[in-house]
C-alpha cells in the first residue's frame, strides 16, 4: 500500500451514510478514489438513469451540465440482480478541504438529484492519498 495512504470502508443502506471518523483526518493536497465497491441496488434500471456515487469530499466535475462531486460511476454487473459491478479503474479527485471528520456517500442522478433505494446496500472502501 502507498505511504501515507487513509482508508475509509463505508456501508451504505438505501444508498446513502454519513460516517462520523474516529478522528479529524488532515486531508489538504489528497485525492480520493474508491477502491472497491459491492452491494445492489433494487428498484434502479440502468437503461433509463444513470447514477453516481458522490462524497461531499471530494471536487467537483461535470456531469452532463451538472457539477458533482462524484467518486464513480455506478454499473451493474448486467445478471439482472441489480448488482454492482466492482471497480476496474479507480479515477481520482482532489479533495476539497483540509480536514474532514465526517464523511457524507450518497447516490445521485446527472442531474444532482439523490436517490434513495429501500432494501438496497452498497459497501464500499476510499482511498485517499496524498498528491505531490
Amino acid at each position: 500500500m502507498i505511504r501515507d495512504a487513509l482508508i475509509i470502508h463505508l456501508t451504505a443502506p438505501n444508498g446513502e451514510c454519513t460516517e462520523l471518523l474516529a478522528q479529524t483526518l488532515n486531508v489538504q493536497g489528497y485525492a480520493i478514489a474508491v477502491l472497491n465497491i459491492s452491494g445492489y441496488l433494487r428498484g434502479w434500471d440502468p437503461n433509463n438513469e444513470a447514477l453516481y456515487l458522490c462524497t461531499d469530499i471530494c471536487k467537483e466535475s461535470f456531469v452532463n451540465r451538472s457539477l458533482l462531486p462524484v467518486l464513480h460511476s455506478i454499473t451493474t454487473d448486467f445478471n439482472g440482480s441489480g448488482s454492482i459491478a466492482n471497480v476496474s479503474n479507480p479515477v481520482w479527485m482532489k479533495t476539497n478541504r483540509e480536514f474532514v471528520n465526517i464523511v457524507r456517500l450518497y447516490i445521485c442522478n446527472e442531474n444532482g438529484i439523490v436517490k434513495s433505494f429501500p432494501e438496497s446496500l452498497l459497501k464500499c472502501t476510499l482511498v485517499l492519498i496524498p498528491v505531490k
